[in-house]
């Protein structure tokens, strides 16, 4: 039957410690009641596939550095911004004592979520959008000379982002929407000439003077033939005392 209660999942683990027999543990969607069930079922799915546990299908993840595979339930997911929520969910599992491992998105990875919480997040780990190809280590550069941390969430895609209208205009020589709209696609792929963070002044003067070029940017940006954002993601740890890439997928 679709939904039913696995022995071996975290449900079953907690059914275990309460004296309920597997025969007795029913359907998720018969316990839908009870929301100790319902928590542990969020992720019970057995066809989910997780990227960082490659080989293997439900709800799981790897905890870093032990590379330890585990059920997700046993982190909190933390779905949020650096200076809302997000904090707030962490200082709490804290002080509580219910959890101490924590699974962040894109918008909680940053300098200060470390600075906040220290080795209380040496078991955590997360992802976010980015590259570490050649594009990423020049716009550090770039930003670095700004006064501004390239290391923040979405900080190189909106810089490539205002790039991209900006030599979208440029080729179609409009600031209409409609013709930004189609010219973005043509600087963003090739073939031209590759277009880096800080040159884009250079970028503009080859498409003034009816050259093309190919925007890399600070994220190796490509776009599908739909317009979609082709894109990479770090999976990103916390190592003495800093957010360090992992690896590149």
């Amino acid at each position: 039957m679709p939904g039913n209660i696995q022995k071996e999942s975290p449900t079953g683990e907690y059914f275990m410690k309460h004296q309920i027999l597997p025969k007795d543990y029913n359907s998720y969607g018969a316990r839908r009641g009870n929301h100790e069930v319902m928590m542990r079922g969020t992720f019970a799915n057995i066809r989910i596939r997780n990227e960082m546990v490659p080989g293997t299908e439900g709800g799981f993840t790897t905890l870093y550095p032990e590379k330890k595979v585990m059920p997700i339930y046993d982190a909190v997911v933390v779905i949020g911004y650096l200076d809302q929520g997000g904090k707030g969910i962490i200082q709490a599992s804290l002080d509580s004592g219910a959890f101490d491992r924590f699974i962040l998105s894109d918008g909680m990875i940053g300098q200060s979520l470390v600075d906040a919480f220290g080795k209380d997040l040496r078991k955590s780990f997360g992802s976010m959008p980015g590259s570490t190809g050649k594009g990423a280590g020049v716009f550090a550069g770039v930003a670095k000379a700004a006064g501004i941390d390239s290391s923040g969430p979405y900080t190189g895609e909106s810089y490539d982002a205002a790039a991209l209208i900006i030599l979208a205009m440029q080729a179609g020589n409009s600031t209409d929407r409609a013709s930004i709209a189609k010219n973005v696609m043509d600087v963003a792929n090739g073939p031209g000439t590759k277009i880096y963070p800080g040159e884009l002044k250079k970028g503009l003067d080859l498409l003034a003077k009816g050259k093309k070029v190919d925007y890399e940017g600070a994220t190796g940006v490509t776009f599908t033939s739909v317009g979609e954002a082709e894109g990479s993601f770090l999976e990103q740890e916390v190592k003495g005392g800093k957010f360090k890439t992992k690896k590149q997928r």
